[in-house]
């Protein structure tokens, strides 16, 4: 019962007294449960949320990755998705985001078989997808291991951990990369964007119970999610839009797109495509 009242809670969140009338239980009941099961949900993330860190972690996901996709060189996608929130009354215009709603911008990354590897639902809506990068601990991650890369759309820089599509495709490698890029990237553009009407401190961890709970489908075979239709959300981003503190940012921009030109050319002298 606990679980049924959840998951209508999650198909119609900040509902809670309707569910209750239906469900036959108080408001209260509902919100208790709500509570519980999160909390036990959420910690078992470092279960079910598992960004590759080892050696032998990062060739398992890059060899998944080229089975599946046929793109070398890759570990995942990244994409941000924004979830709909009413307006906080503190710092409420920090969550306006450039679409002009209320919103928490909510990365996460995804593997080869479409899980959830890492989720991160701490940024206002306000906050540009590359920052919420450049600030994430899988970054650091990624970036010790110069054999792998995630594949982010062109909202973000290109990194030699983060390669983006070309935008001027005038060799036939760059055409094939493109080609190869889009399917796998859109592995993660599904995620649901929803209205959550609870109070800001919660929404966080009731985002992250349903990226689990979503691997954990995954995981018992569950039958596929519907996808709805995602919107274009492709803002025109730099792509000398790089800082580390080692490497110049013109160097190391250039050494990624010696590392894009490098897979494009494995793309097309493989006949990956």
């Amino acid at each position: 019962m606990k679980m049924k009242i959840f998951l209508r809670c999650l198909a119609n969140p900040g509902f809670q007294s309707g569910i209750a009338e239906e469900l036959g239980v108080h408001q209260s009941t509902v919100s208790k449960v709500v509570t519980f099961v999160t909390t036990g949900v959420t910690a078992k993330v470092s279960s079910w949320i598992k960004f590759p860190h080892t050696e032998q972690d990062i060739l398992q996901a890059l060899e998944d990755w080229q089975n599946v996709n046929h793109f070398p060189g890759v570990i995942g996608v990244i994409d941000c998705t924004h979830i709909r929130i009413e307006k906080p009354g503190r710092h409420g215009d920090e969550y306006i985001n450039r679409k002009g709603w209320p919103s928490i911008n909510v990365q996460a990354t995804c593997n080869a078989q479409e899980i959830f590897t890492s989720v991160d639902a701490s940024w206002p809506g306000s906050v540009h997808d590359t920052r919420v990068w450049k600030n994430s601990t899988i970054r650091e991650v990624v970036q010790k291991f110069q054999n792998a890369s995630l594949l982010g759309d062109q909202r973000y820089g290109l990194e030699l951990s983060l390669l983006t599509p070309y935008r001027n495709t005038d060799t036939e490698a760059k055409i094939h990369y493109n080609r190869l890029f889009w399917p796998s990237e859109t592995a993660i553009s599904y995620t649901e964007i929803y209205i959550c009407r609870l109070k800001l401190r919660r929404i966080s961890r009731i985002i992250i119970c349903c990226f689990i709970m979503h691997d954990i489908a995954k995981h018992l075979k569950d039958e596929e999610f519907p996808e709805e239709e995602d919107e274009d959300d492709t803002d025109e981003n730099d792509e000398d839009d790089n800082q580390n503190q080692h490497i110049p940012d013109n160097e190391m921009l250039q050494r990624a797109r010696v590392k894009r030109d490098e897979i494009a050319d494995i793309i097309v002298r493989r006949h990956l495509y």
